[in-house]
C-alpha cells in the first residue's frame, strides 16, 4: 500500500504544465518560455469573455486555459465537465485547412469558439446547476442542435470576414447540396463528413436567430441543457431501472415546436429552400462524392488535389486522397497524395505534407524530401524552394530561400514569389514584401501566380471571387470559388455540385474595387499575476469530477441467493491535460440467502494517459479479501516513425498488456508483448508482428507466434484484407483473406464479404454484413462457411469492421 501511495504522489508531482498566470476570469497554463504568449491569450480571453456571456446569457465562472505548443495540429477543445477547461493549439490553419477554418485571428476566434462550448453546455440554474457546481457529471444536450451549432455561430458573429459562416462557399454553397434536409455526416462515406455537425448546424441556428431572435433561441438552448441527464438519474437507473419512466412524457413532447411554432424538419427545409445558389460556367470535371481542395492549370494539363469518399472509406474511416493530372478530360497520371498544398514548377510537382508532428516539402516526381520543420507555407520559383518556418514561442515566421531571410509577425499561411516581389498572407492580411495591401476582406487558402499575375479568391458581396492582386481588381462576378486559377482569358474554379464538388470554367468579368486597410483595435492589457506553486497545482490536486454512488442488489446482481448494497464515490483527477487518475473507494455489504452477511471495502483506481504516440491504461482494484488485488495494464507506443516517401511511412509499434491478481499467498499474472513493423500509405498498410504470451503462477504457459497482415483499399467501395499467423509452440498456422464490397448503394453501411479462412485447413466464406447507422465500429454478419468436403455451415457474427469477427455462432 505504501508503494501505491507513493505512485499516486509521483503522478500528482509530474505535471506537464508548470507555469500559470491568473487573470480575473481565467487561469492560463503554459510551458516554460511561453509567458508572453500566455499573457496574449489571457488578454484576448478577457476581451472576448463578456461578449460571449452576453450573447448566450450564461456566466459559467472561472476558466482554465492550457496552451499546446510545438505541434502542427490545428485544433482546440473544451471540457465543461472537468474544471471548465479549454485547450488551444498554437498551429494556425494553413494551406487547404484555411478554407475550412477561415479564422482571421486564430487565438481570438478559437477562444470564442471553445468558450462558447462551456457557456452553452453549462446549466445556468436549477438542480442540474447545483450538481454541476459540485462537479458531478451529466450528459449535456442541446436538443435538436449539435453541440457545435452555437460555437460556429459565435465564431462567425464578431466579424463579417472571419468564421465558417462568413465564407459563402462552406456555408451557403455547401448547404445547397443538402437537398432540403440534414444529410448524415458522422462517417467518412460522404464528402460532407463533419460539415453538417459544424457548419450546417451553425448555419441553421443563425437562420433561427434572424427569424425568431436571439432571446427565443437562447430559451430553447437553456431548456434543452436543463433536460440533460444528471448523475443522480444515471446512478439511480442502475438500481431502479424504471426510474427513467419519469421522462416518458418527453417522448411525446415536441420541444422544438413548443419554442418555435414549427417542427424541426419543416424549419430546416424552409431554411434550405430559401437559399439561392447557382454555379456559373461550364462544368469540366465533376467529382461525385469527392472533395476538391486545389487546382493548378499548366498549359493543357489540369492538376486536381482531392479526396474520394464511399462505402469502403466509411468502413475504415479513411478517404482516398489523390492528386490527378487531366488532359482533355482524360487522367494522365494519378498520385496517392494527402497534402496541405502543392505547386507545379517547370514540370515538377512539389507538395507540403504533414509528417510526425512536423511538415515537409517533397518533390513528388522524384519522391525526394527537400526540407522539414514547422513549415507553414511554401512556393517554388525556377526550381528554388521558398518556405516559411513558424516559431510559436515568438509568434513569428521566418521566410527562407530568398537573398535574405524575412521575419514576419504572425503565422504566414500562403506565399507567392514572382521573381521580383514576395506576396504572403497572414490571416486575411495580404502583403507585398513588407507592405500591407489589404487586411479587411476574407481571403481564400492559396495565393496563385500565373504568367505575370498574382491571384487569390476573396469574399465580395457574399460571393468568393477571384482577385487580381497586383491591380487589386476582381476578375469574376457571382462565383462561389473554393479555389481558382487563371488560363488566358478564362477562369477555372472549384466549387460544389449537387453530388460532390466540381471544376468549372467561365469567362473573365472585371471590376475594380478599393483595398481596405482596417485599423486593428489595440488589445487592452488586463490585470494578471503569476500563480503560486499551490495555485498552479490546484488544477491537478483537486478532483475534476465527483460521482458518489449508492447501488442496490438490482445493480449488483441479485442471483444465486446473493443480494446487498454498496456505497462509494468516483473521483477523477486531471494529472495533466493528457492524463487522468481515477480513484473509487467503496463499501459493500452483501448476503447469501438473507442469512450470512459479508462486509467488503476497497479502492478501485485507473490511470490513463494519451499523448502523441504514447498511451497507458493502468487500472486495478484493492479489496480487504483473500483475493486482495486485481489489475490490468495496457501500454501502446510508437518509438519511431520514418516517412519513407511523400505518401508512405514506416513505423515500429509496441503493444504491451498484462492482467494480474494477488491473494494472500500467491501472485498470478499473464503478459502479452506484441511489437510490429508497419508500412502504410493512404490506401495500403502492411504489418509484420510478433506476439509473445506468458502466464505465470499456478499454471505456467508461454507461447510465441508471428504474423503478417495486409489491408488494401481498391476503390471507394471495396477493399481486401489478409492475415497469416504462425504459432511456434503448436506448429500451426491460421489465416484469413477477405474481399469486402458494398453492393447496396441505398445503404453504404452494408455489403458482402467473400474469402477464405481457417487453421491448418481451408474454408470458404460468403456473408453479408450490416453496420449501424452513423457508426462504423460495429457490424452484424451472417453467411456461410464451406470446408474442403463441401459442407456448408450457417453462421452469425459481430465485428468491429466488416472483415473482423469478434463473435461467431455456428447454427448448423
Amino acid at each position: 500500500m505504501k508503494k501505491f501511495l507513493l505512485f499516486i504522489f509521483l503522478l500528482f508531482s509530474v505535471v506537464l504544465f508548470s507555469k500559470a498566470l491568473i487573470f480575473e476570469h481565467a487561469t492560463v497554463y503554459y510551458p516554460e518560455g511561453y509567458e508572453n504568449l500566455a499573457i496574449k491569450v489571457g488578454n484576448i480571453f478577457e476581451d472576448i469573455r463578456d461578449d460571449v456571456v452576453n450573447m448566450f446569457k450564461n456566466d459559467p465562472g472561472r476558466i482554465n486555459i492550457f496552451i499546446k505548443t510545438k505541434t502542427t495540429i490545428t485544433n482546440g477543445y473544451a471540457n465543461p465537465l472537468q474544471n471548465n477547461t479549454i485547450v488551444i493549439y498554437t498551429w494556425h490553419p494553413t494551406g487547404v485547412m484555411y478554407n475550412y477554418l477561415p479564422l482571421d485571428d486564430w487565438y481570438r476566434y478559437l477562444l470564442i469558439h471553445e468558450f462558447t462550448h462551456i457557456v452553452t453546455l453549462k446549466p445556468s440554474d436549477g438542480i442540474l446547476k447545483t450538481l454541476s457546481d459540485l462537479k458531478m457529471p451529466y450528459t449535456p444536450s442541446l436538443g435538436k442542435f449539435s453541440v457545435e451549432a452555437p460555437t460556429v455561430f459565435a465564431e462567425s458573429s464578431f466579424s463579417e470576414n472571419s468564421g465558417r459562416l462568413r465564407n459563402p462557399v462552406i456555408s451557403d454553397a455547401l448547404f445547397s447540396t443538402f437537398g432540403g434536409t440534414f444529410p448524415q455526416d458522422k462517417i467518412a462515406n460522404d464528402f460532407r463528413v463533419g460539415q453538417v455537425f459544424y457548419n450546417g448546424n451553425g448555419g441553421f441556428l443563425e437562420y433561427l436567430v434572424k427569424k425568431y431572435g436571439m432571446e427565443k433561441v437562447n430559451k430553447y438552448l437553456k431548456d434543452s441543457i436543463n433536460k440533460s441527464y444528471s448523475w443522480l438519474e444515471i446512478m439511480l437507473n442502475f438500481s431502479i431501472p424504471y426510474v427513467s419512466l419519469i421522462r416518458l412524457p418527453e417522448i411525446f413532447t415536441d420541444d422544438f415546436r413548443a419554442h418555435f411554432g414549427n417542427n424541426f424538419e419543416d424549419e430546416v427545409s424552409e431554411w434550405l429552400n430559401s437559399l439561392n445558389v447557382k454555379f456559373d460556367g461550364e462544368k469540366i470535371y465533376e467529382g461525385k462524392n469527392e472533395r476538391i481542395y486545389k487546382i493548378e492549370k499548366v498549359d493543357n494539363k489540369l492538376y486536381i488535389l482531392k479526396s474520394k469518399f464511399g462505402a469502403a472509406t466509411g468502413y475504415l474511416d479513411n478517404p482516398i486522397n489523390e492528386l490527378i493530372v487531366l488532359e482533355k478530360g482524360d487522367i494522365l497520371t494519378k498520385y496517392n497524395l494527402s497534402a496541405l498544398d502543392f505547386k507545379v514548377d517547370s514540370g515538377e510537382i512539389y507538395a507540403l505534407v504533414s509528417s510526425n508532428n512536423k511538415t515537409e516539402i517533397w518533390n513528388i516526381g522524384k519522391n525526394e524530401k527537400i526540407v522539414d520543420g514547422f513549415i507553414s507555407a511554401f512556393d517554388v520559383y525556377d526550381g528554388k524552394v521558398i518556405y516559411s518556418i513558424y516559431d510559436d514561442k515568438s509568434d513569428e515566421s521566418i521566410i527562407y530561400g530568398l537573398s535574405e531571410e524575412i521575419v514576419v509577425n504572425g503565422f504566414v499561411r500562403s506565399i507567392a514569389f514572382d521573381g521580383e516581389n514576395l506576396y504572403y498572407l497572414v490571416g486575411n492580411s495580404l502583403y507585398k514584401d513588407n507592405n500591407l495591401i489589404d487586411n479587411y476582406y476574407l481571403k481564400g487558402a492559396f495565393l496563385k501566380k500565373k504568367n505575370d499575375g498574382i491571384y487569390v479568391t476573396m469574399k465580395f458581396d457574399n460571393y468568393m471571387e477571384l482577385l487580381d492582386v497586383k491591380n487589386f481588381r476582381l476578375i469574376s462576378k457571382g462565383l462561389y470559388a473554393f479555389d481558382g486559377e487563371v488560363s488566358k482569358d478564362e477562369i477555372y474554379y472549384v466549387s460544389y455540385s449537387q453530388n460532390g464538388m466540381a471544376v468549372y470554367k467561365t469567362k473573365f468579368e472585371t471590376s475594380t474595387i478599393e483595398s481596405v486597410i482596417a485599423e486593428n483595435s489595440k488589445l487592452d492589457d488586463y490585470t494578471f499575476r503569476k500563480a503560486s506553486f499551490l495555485e498552479e497545482k490546484k488544477y491537478n490536486f483537486l478532483p475534476s469530477l465527483f460521482a458518489p454512488f449508492f447501488l442496490t442488489s438490482s445493480a449488483l446482481g441479485d442471483f444465486g441467493g446473493y443480494g446487498g448494497w454498496s456505497v462509494g464515490s468516483i473521483f477523477d483527477f486531471k494529472t495533466s491535460i493528457d492524463s487522468d487518475l481515477v480513484l473509487a473507494p467503496y463499501y459493500l455489504r452483501y448476503f447469501k440467502d438473507y442469512t450470512n452477511f459479508y462486509n467488503e471495502y476497497g479502492l478501485g483506481y485507473a490511470y490513463l494517459l494519451y499523448k502523441d504516440r504514447f498511451s497507458i491504461l493502468n487500472a486495478g482494484l484493492f479489496r480487504n479479501t483473500e483475493d486482495y488485488f486485481y489489475g490490468v495494464t495496457e501500454v501502446s507506443f510508437i518509438p519511431f516513425v520514418f516517412r519513407v516517401g511523400y505518401n508512405s511511412n514506416l513505423s515500429l509499434n509496441m503493444d504491451i498488456s498484462g492482467f494480474y491478481f494477488a491473494t494472500g499467498t500467491s501472485l498470478d499474472y499473464n503478459f502479452n508483448f506484441s511489437p510490429g513493423i508497419v508500412y502504410s500509405n493512404n490506401t495500403f498498410s502492411s504489418s509484420l508482428y510478433l506476439t509473445a504470451y506468458s502466464q505465470l503462477g499456478n499454471n505456467e504457459v508461454f507461447s510465441l507466434s508471428s504474423g503478417v497482415s495486409m489491408l488494401n483499399i481498391l476503390n471507394e467501395n471495396s477493399y481486401v484484407y489478409g492475415n497469416l499467423v504462425y504459432n511456434f509452440e503448436s506448429s500451426t498456422y491460421s489465416y484469413s483473406g477477405i474481399f469486402i464490397s458494398n453492393i447496396f448503394p441505398f445503404y453504404k453501411q452494408s455489403g458482402i464479404g467473400v474469402g477464405v479462412n481457417g487453421e491448418n485447413d481451408l474454408n470458404g466464406l460468403f456473408y453479408v454484413f450490416v453496420g449501424f447507422p452513423n457508426n462504423n465500429q460495429l457490424y452484424l454478419q451472417s453467411g456461410f462457411e464451406m470446408d474442403m468436403s463441401g459442407k456448408l455451415t450457417l453462421f452469425f457474427g459481430i465485428g468491429a469492421k466488416p472483415h473482423s469477427f469478434y463473435f461467431i455462432n455456428e447454427v448448423y
